[in-house]
């Protein structure tokens, strides 16, 4: 696909590669770039012998039986002794598939990070190489450094969120990471960031300009990205090309004779506590950073999960009951503030209890707008089973345990310590500022008879 005016971009192909082609790796951005620039015919030659052998490795792997299901990805070739030795890892198809990736996997034939999990794949490759290269015989992955996975894992998030400002038309994005890690941790007058940053290139016809900055600030400038990010709210947003700050605005909803991927290169960071953010494109999450931390995008919890979880905390809850509580936590989902909502069997006894810090109300059900209206305070909703409210605003106590998170927010956390110390059934749901629903206890799935041996 070639843009108009725009770097020329490659679709990616099925991310599962079938049984019988190769499903070769590429490096981080600007890997194949480097291999590519300052070599001599010998260079060169070299580089195409190592991928035609990777592809090969990768065919007759996908070929064999172990292959059924599987993706194989090979890495660069190091010679030890008389052989050429390339090290593979595969992952299952199916899965690997499911996930979220970039829409696109090469841009002016440089290759992306396409996802975390590619990403992460892509790395490991690379030292394992590396320490086939440095040790005679090698002896492990990694003889030099003990914290592989996490460098790892760093690297991979840094090359997602480039390859995201590469496929958005910037080529100076590389400290783009850093600069939403700043961001989320920089308070603003005390505050804690929240908000939405949209990048797309300036000029693009889906991006309304709602207010244009004379001079455009860099996202490096962590104090002024700061302070920018408090002038927004929902529905407008602080826009970025990938390297600059050029305004504040909104992106256009989908016209009926746009093509489906005219918003393929607009991408979305969400602030969401401190420490915390998300980068999504087309409403998909693609990464999540907790406390400096990388890590895939929880996945929204199904209707299933949640109508498993309260029939397993509470005996005689009826469908009625659980439609309702469900549809309270999708309502909150909407707000993009986040909400707590704790059910319990006691619920009456604990707004006594808590009454010095809770307000206590005459119980009643909540309907979607007055859940917006009591949810815009510090603090939970107290609910029994079949929806009815008993206080709002509650703030909870609980004894310190160590089932908690450190990566997560204090809402999580302070769900956590409750439910741990509660008596009585108790199902907490929290919702965080980007949508996403978890219950506490987390239940592990039922396993059904007939899978047991």
């Amino acid at each position: 696909m070639h843009r108009p005016g725009g770097p020329r971009l490659q679709h990616p192909g099925p991310r599962g590669h079938p049984r019988g082609r190769a499903a070769p790796v590429r490096g981080p951005p600007g890997a194949r770039r480097d291999l590519r620039v300052g070599r001599g015919p010998a260079g060169r030659l070299d580089h195409f012998l190592d991928e035609t052998r990777r592809e090969a490795v990768a065919a007759a792997l996908d070929s064999g039986r172990a292959g059924r299901g599987r993706t194989f990805f090979i890495g660069s070739g190091a010679r030890v002794g008389d052989y050429v030795v390339h090290p593979a890892i595969s992952v299952d198809s199916s899965a690997y598939a499911e996930l979220n990736a970039l829409p696109y996997d090469e841009i002016d034939g440089v290759p992306l990070t396409t996802s975390l999990a590619h990403g992460i794949v892509v790395e490991l490759l690379r030292i394992a190489t590396h320490a086939l290269l440095a040790a005679r015989p090698p002896r492990s992955i990694s003889p030099i450094d003990d914290d592989v996975p996490n460098d790892a894992i760093r690297r991979s998030a840094n090359h997602l969120v480039y390859s995201a400002a590469l496929i958005a038309g910037e080529r100076l994005g590389q400290g783009l990471f850093d600069a939403f890690e700043g961001l989320s941790s920089t308070p603003y007058e005390g505050r804690v960031g929240s908000g939405t940053v949209v990048m797309a290139r300036e000029g693009h016809p889906r991006i309304s300009v709602d207010v244009q900055l004379r001079s455009a600030v860099s996202v490096r400038e962590r104090r002024q990205f700061r302070k920018l990010l408090e002038m927004t709210r929902p529905g407008l947003h602080l826009l970025i090309d990938g390297q600059r700050i050029y305004g504040l605005g909104s992106v256009q909803p989908l016209a009926h004779d746009e093509p489906d991927d005219s918003d393929n290169d607009i991408f979305r960071f969400t602030l969401l506590e401190q420490g915390s953010w998300q980068m999504a494109y087309n409403r998909n999450p693609l990464l999540r950073v907790s406390g400096g931390h990388p890590q895939l995008p929880r996945p929204r919890m199904s209707t299933s999960l949640f109508i498993d979880a309260m029939r397993r905390v509470f005996d005689e809850v009826s469908d009625h009951d659980i439609r309702g509580i469900w549809m309270l936590a999708q309502s909150a989902a909407q707000q993009a503030r986040g909400a707590l909502l704790v059910v319990t069997t006691a619920a009456a006894e604990e707004a006594r209890r808590l009454a010095p810090q809770a307000l206590s109300i005459r119980p009643q059900q909540l309907s979607p707008d007055v859940l917006d209206a009591v949810t815009r305070i510090d603090g939970a909703v107290l609910l029994t089973p079949d929806g009815v409210c008993h206080a709002v605003g509650v703030i909870l106590d609980g004894v310190a345990t160590g089932a908690g998170d450190p990566s997560r927010g204090s809402r999580y956390n302070s769900a956590v310590r409750y439910t741990e110390a509660s008596t009585a059934p108790c199902l907490t749901v929290i919702v965080s500022e980007d949508g996403m629903i978890d219950v506490y206890p987390e239940l592990a799935p039922r396993v059904r008879p007939e899978d047991g041996e």
